[in-house]
């Protein structure tokens, strides 16, 4: 027997390694099936109902799915186990009906040990591609543990002034839009994903049906070599490739495809950060006219202020800028003024 953190890596790595599990493509890419291994993992060894399972499963790809919808990590080469993470927690919380504050600081421990780059992705590429998922389904088991054990987390993790979205995403400045479900609305973002029949990239599906469509209508697979022998072959092999191409930029490049989509929700978060900028301003502007029409405060701040007025029997003092850090200057009370330059003799150096 094994701990259910330890089953639950060794699980997720085979789901990897076979390539059965599932896909959602937004903003983001994502594989939400990576969340089964763990909470099945910890189910058996908490005895949990199958209910209960069902319930964490729902909440994970629901955490998960709403994640990839409002923030694109590959953009800023994270990959995309930073998303997996939080969503174990969630699950996991759900499934072992956890407090909320539990949740919460669980969530933010998963997202700040699964933070990675997208370089186990690139270059040489080892067993760790099929490994990392499941590793990050290990750490967010470990983040519920520790959370449970009253353990805090760095608070908050999304929005904080050194946080992923501060220092790894877009900016203090960026406004993300996670559209999660609300209080007793229906979790339905598992039916948005993908499930993958064949043993292949999200991408590959359609092909290989095809490929078996073929293969049950051609007797003798040599009569296909044949063909491809013959000289009309190149031209079925050069409209092959054509149509490919043709897939690939409609995929890419296309109208709606995945760079203009891309682009158009680069658009959307910029004008929603103006949006929440005029909102502010017009927040602002309506306290303002409040005040003019509700009471003199407004009216007699704007007049000391922007015209320097003062009521009867006040002093008006104005503080200097100046800095303190300045030399002093010597003045000697015996010097003889000049009556036609009036100006003493230099002063002599006071050291500082």
């Amino acid at each position: 027997k094994f701990d259910c953190e330890w089953a639950a890596w060794s699980n997720g790595t085979a789901v990897r390694e076979l390539d059965f599990h599932d896909t959602f493509l937004a903003a983001d890419y994502s594989h939400p099936g990576d969340n089964i291994p763990a909470l099945i993992a910890v189910a058996q060894q908490k005895k949990i109902s199958g209910l209960n399972l069902i319930k964490g499963i729902i909440t994970a790809y629901e955490v998960q799915v709403n994640l990839v919808k409002g923030i694109c990590l590959h953009k800023h080469k994270v990959d995309h186990i930073a998303h997996l993470g939080p969503s174990v927690a969630a699950g996991l919380g759900t499934m072992l009906g956890l407090k909320t504050e539990t949740i919460y600081q669980a969530i933010q421990q998963a997202l700040h040990t699964t933070l990675s780059t997208r370089q186990s992705r690139k270059g040489e590429i080892s067993s760790w591609k099929a490994f990392a998922p499941a590793h990050a389904g290990k750490l967010g088991i470990e983040a519920v543990d520790r959370a449970m054990r009253g353990e805090g987390a760095p608070s908050p993790i999304y929005e904080g002034e050194d946080s992923v979205v501060a220092r790894i995403l877009d900016g203090k400045k960026a406004l993300y839009k996670i559209p999660l479900p609300k209080k007793n609305e229906e979790k339905k973002a598992i039916l948005e994903t993908y499930t993958k029949e064949y043993s292949a990239e999200y991408q590959a599906q359609a092909l290989i049906d095809l490929a078996k469509k073929l293969n049950r209508r051609i007797k003798n697979l040599n009569d296909m070599l044949e063909v491809f022998r013959s000289t009309s072959s190149k031209l079925i092999l050069l409209l092959v490739i054509v149509l490919v191409a043709i897939l690939q930029y409609q995929f890419w490049l296309g109208e709606g495809g995945y760079i203009p989509h891309q682009a158009l929700m680069q658009q959307i978060q910029q004008q929603a950060e103006v949006n929440e900028e005029l909102k502010e301003r017009n927040r602002i502007l309506a306290a303002e006219v409040f005040d003019l029409k509700n009471g003199t405060e407004a009216i007699e701040e704007h007049a000391r202020l922007d015209l320097g007025l003062v009521k009867p029997h006040e002093t008006f003092v104005q503080m200097s800028t100046i800095s303190t850090h300045y030399k002093p200057i010597y003045i000697d009370p015996n010097a003889k003024v000049d009556l036609e330059t009036n100006e003493t003799p230099a002063s002599p150096d006071i050291p500082d």
